[in-house]
Formats: structure tokens, sequence, C-alpha cells
């Protein structure tokens, strides 16, 4: 079997190479540095110390911006800042908050082993939140309460959770 290539073939896929080597330059080169609150954080986040360091990534919190929001959280967690808890547990209570967001809280709230966000947790496992919301949520239950082969993650986790939740507050066991 011959391969039918001519100098046109030959021709036009080296014209193809070059343009497409001309439009990966162009765009690697055209691309802005990064500025503002989540350059500022990703910075922060490289050489972080509390005592410098915890007001600016705490009232990042505060951002109109998820990303950043979601980044300051996850600095937070890194560095086990336990004076940020209560402001974390406030904005896993917030219906508004986006769901990027939400997802980082509950993997902060499940390593810093915040077990007052137990029942908040619960509430995120519920099907009308996204899957990386109520799968980080589950992740974050198994952790603070070690019922991980009781409640398995599916279609029925929420339900499954808030029994479990009702037979502790209970007294009684499952």
């Amino acid at each position: 079997m011959q391969l039918g290539i001519n100098f046109k073939t030959v021709s036009t896929l080296a014209a193809l190479g070059v343009l497409a080597y001309l439009a990966y330059d162009l765009e690697v080169f055209a691309r802005k540095p990064q500025t503002g609150e989540l350059a500022r954080l990703q910075r922060l986040r490289t050489n972080y110390r509390s005592a410098r360091d915890y007001a600016a990534v705490a009232s990042a919190l505060d951002s109109n911006k998820p990303e950043v929001q979601a980044l300051a959280v996850e600095i937070l967690s890194e560095n086990v800042e336990r004076p940020a808890v209560r402001k974390l547990l406030e904005m896993l209570g917030d219906t508004a908050c986006a769901d990027v967001v939400k997802e980082q809280l509950a993997i902060t709230m499940g390593k810093l082993r915040v077990n007052e966000a137990t029942s908040r947790l619960v509430a995120l496992t519920a099907r009308s939140e996204a899957h990386m919301v109520r799968f980080a949520a589950h992740k974050a239950l198994q952790e603070l309460t070690g019922a991980g082969a009781q409640v398995k993650f599916g279609d029925d986790t929420h339900e499954a959770w808030t029994m479990w939740l009702r037979s502790r507050h209970s007294g009684g066991t499952r």
C-alpha cells in the first residue's frame, strides 16, 4: 500500500502547522498577567504566614467573586486557621453562596473537623445541590462522623444522612 502524498498535500499540512503554531504563539503571548484579588491571594498562598496574611485572606471571604472566596477558604483550610471557623460556618449556611464556594467550605469543615457544621453539611447533601457540592458534603460528613460504612453516596444520600443525624440526636443507634 502506497501513500499518495504529493507536494500539494505536504504544502497544505505545513501551512496548517505554521498557522497552528502562530495561533498558539499569539494566544500564549497575548495573555495578560493575572491581577486583582485572585492573583493577590495566589501570591499569598505560596508564602503564607498567619500573623502577616490572615487578615487579607479572611477579608477575601467577603469578595463578590466566587473563585476568590473559594481560594480564600482553601488557604484558610490548608493553614488550619481555626479563628475563621465562625465566618466559614456562616458562609456554609448562606444559600446564595456559589457552588464552588460551598464545595470548598464542605471540604474545609471535614478537614478542620468542625462538628458544628454537621447539620449544615447534611443539608448540602440534598438533591437540589450540585453533584460536586453533594459529594464534598458527603465526604466531609464521613470524616466528621466516621459513618462512611453506614452511609453511601448516591441518590438517597440526603435521606440516609438525615436519618443518621436524627438517630444521633435522639440517642438511638441505627
